[in-house]
Parts: structure tokens; sequence; C-alpha cells
């Protein structure tokens, strides 16, 4: 057996990209946990901080995606992670150091622009380490990454932020990156591509190639589409809960942070862990559970979302919050995964790109923002209630997501059969 396949070195390969993927996604947070001083200090309405945590970001990381995609189909992703690790850590810091609003949008876009590597190269390897059976599995287990930012480093950085202010927050949440790309430098090489056996597309094909490649494959195609309602209302819950928390409920910054880590952050972790290895179990009596779980987990959190950003009580609130984020981190596993099944080696940074691409720029970029608008459209008639009635009413896009996944799930098991005479 290959040493970079061995069970010992792959296990310790994915600890370092959920690792990795975990301090990704703190650097990228810290602002939405930040969000209330960083509003008190620069004057901002809800709807310009919906833009910085929005659009500000997901526009320089949706622009690099295919730029990345590509790359990381036909060069060293190990060495590609290094750099980008490096750059947006180092970005992270500096933020702490900044003097106006310009200074923190501009390194926010360098941030996102080298975060947005991190994805489509993790995903190709682990793709390339793990095989279908277990592929799920392994990209859940990626894809818990941020829940453990969320448990650990939320309540770490919202500590850091109430006791020496808001810029000591983004230094703390920037350092430790510099260091994992080091390990990651000397201690991971570069996972041997998986080969293709039965034609003569072993290495990367045209882009063009693989865009028609993935229009036939309807099955992926619903997945993309799917994920756009599913990471706005994602991305714009997550981004105002902090705020929902300390304006509905009048807790502090710290509690807010602690509480959103231990509601909603062992949840999501334990549906990371638990959730895609049970898809996988599924799936090997009928693969369109990679799509009918994710459908699942849709129509329930329509429902779930709106009853606990209606209930009164912050317990029944948190209680809901924590629901919510079990069913909305079990799609995950089942999308991306499957996605990377859905296609050939040498088109996995290309396809991931497009997926990210809707992930960042539709989900990303617009939930906050369309939460921020909502929220200041409804203010003359709701008055401090007009946040939670904005996160209602996006949460009804999950009905959205709910009819692709379905789709997916009618031709899937063709779509996975030409993958695999193709292989």
């Amino acid at each position: 057996m290959a040493a970079n396949m061995r069970p010992n070195y792959r296990g310790y390969v994915l600890a370092l990209l959920v690792l990795g993927f975990a301090i990704q996604y703190l650097n990228r947070q810290v602002t939405v946990l930040m969000a209330q001083p960083i509003k008190a200090e620069f004057g901002l309405s809800d709807a310009q901080l919906g833009l910085l945590t929005g659009f500000v970001f997901s526009v320089p990381y949706s622009l690099m995606l295919f730029p990345i995609g590509i790359l990381v189909d036909r060069i060293n992703r190990r060495n590609l992670l290094v750099i980008a690790l490096s750059i947006w850590s180092c970005m992270t810091a500096l933020t702490g150091l900044v003097q106006n609003l310009f200074q923190l949008s501009a390194l926010r876009s360098i941030i996102a622009a080298a975060e947005s590597s991190n994805n489509p190269i993790a995903l190709s390897m682990l793709a390339d380490l793990y095989n279908r059976r277990f592929r799920a599995t392994a990209v859940g287990i990626f894809y818990g990454g941020p829940t453990l930012a969320t448990v650990i480093g939320f309540p770490l950085i919202a500590y850091v932020g109430d006791k020496f202010g808001w810029r000591m927050a983004f230094v703390a949440a920037g350092l430790p990156g510099l260091l994992l790309a080091a390990i990651t430098y000397f201690t991971v090489s570069e996972p041997n591509r998986e080969r293709v056996t039965k034609t003569s597309v072993d290495s990367a094909p045209p882009l063009s190639e693989t865009f028609r490649f993935l229009r036939e494959q309807r099955s992926a195609l619903h997945f993309i589409t799917a994920m756009a309602p599913t990471a706005i209302i994602g991305s714009g819950t997550l981004a105002w809960m902090v705020p929902l928390l300390m304006r509905k409920h009048g807790i502090s910054l710290s509690k807010a942070g602690f509480d959103v880590s231990l509601y909603f952050g062992f949840t999501t972790l334990l549906a990371h862990l638990f959730g895609s290895a049970i898809v996988d179990w599924l799936a090997r009596k009928d693969l369109r559970w990679y799509a009918w779980l994710p459908a699942v987990a849709a129509a329930s959190n329509c429902i779930i979302l709106i009853s606990g950003i209606a209930a009164p009580p912050l317990s029944i609130t948190l209680a809901t919050l924590a629901l919510w984020g079990l069913m909305a981190a079990v799609q995950y596993g089942p999308v991306l995964g499957g996605l990377q099944s859905l296609v050939l080696p040498r088109m996995r940074g290309v396809a991931t790109a497009v997926i990210q691409l809707v992930i960042n720029l539709i989900g990303a970029g617009l939930g906050p923002l369309i939460v921020g608008l909502l929220s200041d459209i409804y203010l003359p008639y709701a008055g401090p209630h007009s946040l939670p009635w904005a996160l209602a009413t996006v949460s009804l896009l999950q009905l959205w997501a709910l009819l692709h996944f379905l789709c997916a799930a009618r031709t899937l098991r063709t779509d996975l059969s030409r993958v695999d005479r193709l292989m």
C-alpha cells in the first residue's frame, strides 16, 4: 500500500485539513463575532454591516475560485495550501491594526481571495485519499472544521474581544494558521491522484470539457443549485445569530458567543462526525440517500428555524438553534462528497470551484446582506423585532433547496454509473 494511502496517514492528513478549515472559518467569522463593536465604532447600519460580512468577502473569494480550481487540477496541492494558509493568517492578524472601514474592507478582501483555495484543495486531496465508499464520511468530517472553530474558537475570540477589544480578537484568530502552515509543509506530501483507467483522460481536461460533463450530470446540477438557498439561509442566520441574541435577549458579546458555540457548535459537530457516516451506510442499500437525506434536512429546517426565531424565551431559541445546526450540517457531507463522485478525478478541482462559487457568492454574499436589508425594511413596522422577522423570511428559501434535492435523487444512480463506466 502506498504511504499516502495508509489509514493512519490518511487520518493524519484529514485531521490537518480539518484544523485548516477550522482556522479558515474562524478567520472568516471573526468579523461576524465582532459585528456589534465594529458597527459601533464605524457607525454602520444593518445593511452596511451585512455588506461587510457578505459581499466584501464573498466577491473576491468567488472571483478566485476558478483560477484556483484550475490550479488544483494541475499543480502540487500541498504547496498551494501552505501558501494560501500563510497569506490569510497574516492578513487576519494585521486586521487588528486597521484605522478605518476602507482598510478593514481591503484586508477582508485579500483574506477572502486566499481562503478560496482551501476547499477545492482539501476536497480534491480527500477524493484521492478516500474511495467512494468512505468519501462522504471523510468530507463530512472535514466539514466539521467550522464546527470545531465554533465550539472552541468562538468563545475564546468572543472573550478576547470582550476583554481586550475587537482588534486583538483579529490578532488572536490569525496567528495559529502560521504554525499549521509550517506543520503541513514539513509533514504532508502531495497525494497520488486517482487514475482514470478506461479512458485517455488521465490529465486535466480542457475547462470546456469539464463544464460539458457537469451539464450532462443532472444530479450534479441539482446539487449545485440546491446549495444556493441552503447557503443563503446558513450564512445569513449564522452572520446575525450573535447580534440576534444580544438584541433580543440583552446578553453580552461573550455570553452570545458562548451560547452559539455550545448550542450550535456541538450539534453540528455531531452531525458532521456521524451524519455523513450514516448516509454512507444508507447509500450501500440505495445511492439516492445522498440526495434524500439533504431533502429531509431541508424540509425540517424551514419549520425549525422559524419556530426558534419566533420563540420569546432564550432557552427555546437556543434549543431550536441546536436542532437547526444538526439538520443543516448533515447536508454538506452527502452533497460535497457526492459531487466529487459525480465527476472524473481531474475535474474535481473545477467542480468544487463551481459549487463553492454558488455557496460563497450567492450564499455567503447575499445571505447576510438580504437579512440586513430586510431588517432595515422591517424596522419601522417591527421595531426591535425586525431582525427576527428578517431571519424568518429568509428561512422560507429552504423549500427551494428541497425541490432540487428531490430532483437530484431521480438521476443520481444513472449519473454515478456513468462515471463508473469511464473510470
